[in-house]
């Protein structure tokens, strides 16, 4: 199961550089927070990729639990880049006003669902590798997600989409969805 688990862990990251180099819209600079998701991902992925491809004892019920997160991380994505095809969004962090506002889809559940496949990617590759140590490159990276979600409300409560995003705000939770 863990070769399984190897083979979704590298599907996630593909796709996840696949949209960084082909599908965002380029910004002129990319910022810090960019750049540190970057590199703490990319060392996160070789590791996690490394302790899975050596993981002597597999737990089952761990590497159960990597698979439904790889899938649902990659769901989401793939979802997530359908629903933008036609007008793709910018890279994290960068400091562009919004040209479009975006409420199907899984954005109908979520507010930030390309996040939210990133986090499912990194917990599933803590199960999979069976490291509790790997929670702390996941939550800096929780934390970067969080900071550059905020960064990005903040700029649609001063674009001309304040409003519709106020209430689209009140109606659907940042990273998981609203049941009440």
């Amino acid at each position: 199961m863990k070769w399984l688990n190897l083979a979704w862990m590298l599907s996630c990251y593909a796709s996840f550089l696949w949209a960084v180099v082909k599908f965002f819209a380029r910004a002129d600079k990319v910022g810090g927070g960019m750049r540190a998701i970057s590199a703490v991902g990319a060392l996160n992925m070789i590791v996690s990729a490394g302790l899975l491809f050596r993981l002597s004892e597999e737990q089952v019920e761990w590497q159960a639990v990597a698979t439904v997160c790889f899938v649902l991380s990659l769901g989401v994505f793939w979802w997530t880049v359908r629903t933008n095809w036609k007008r793709p969004l910018t890279l994290a962090y960068t400091p562009d006003a919004p040209e479009h506002f975006v409420s199907s889809g899984p954005y109908h559940w979520v507010r930030h669902p390309f996040y939210l496949s990133y986090m499912f990617a990194w917990l599933g590759a803590t199960a999979a590798a069976q490291e509790v140590w790997l929670l702390v490159p996941a939550a800096v990276l929780f934390a970067l997600y969080w900071d550059a979600a905020v960064k990005e409300e903040k700029k649609f409560s001063e674009s001309k989409f304040s409003a519709d995003y106020q209430c689209y705000q009140e109606s659907t939770g940042r990273f998981f969805p609203k049941l009440f």
